[in-house]
């Protein structure tokens, strides 16, 4: 983290980031040990408790989604010399979306 410039305006943050480092890295340039290091933001329980939805998503909901603005991208965990690129269309991934929830309406019938 570098300190703000005092030109920026007092609503910013005081400092800005320059680099992303690991705690280990942290701890060798700053003599900071990871264990005082703040929380990880996704694991602030408010974070945790915003990723689930007031209510199940419904059939209705998925035709509220703008399909376009959807981007996919493919898992870094993947082999990629193996793996093809491959295109899905809108009407393709609002499909999957559709038979991933009657898989859940189906499982949560049970």
């Amino acid at each position: 983290l570098n300190q703000a410039k005092s030109n920026e305006t007092k609503e910013e943050y005081p400092y800005k980031l320059c680099a992303l480092m690991s705690d280990k890295e942290i701890q060798s340039k700053y003599g900071i040990y990871p264990k005082d290091l703040p929380k990880r933001s996704r694991e602030h329980p408010h974070f945790v408790k915003s990723l689930v939805p007031p209510r199940s998503i419904t059939k209705q909901d998925l035709d509220k989604i703008n399909w376009r603005n959807i981007t996919l991208f493919k898992s870094q965990s993947m082999d990629n010399d193996t793996m093809k690129p491959m295109k899905i269309t809108q009407q393709i991934m609002r499909n999957f979306c559709d038979i991933a929830l009657e898989g859940l309406d189906a499982s949560n019938d049970n």
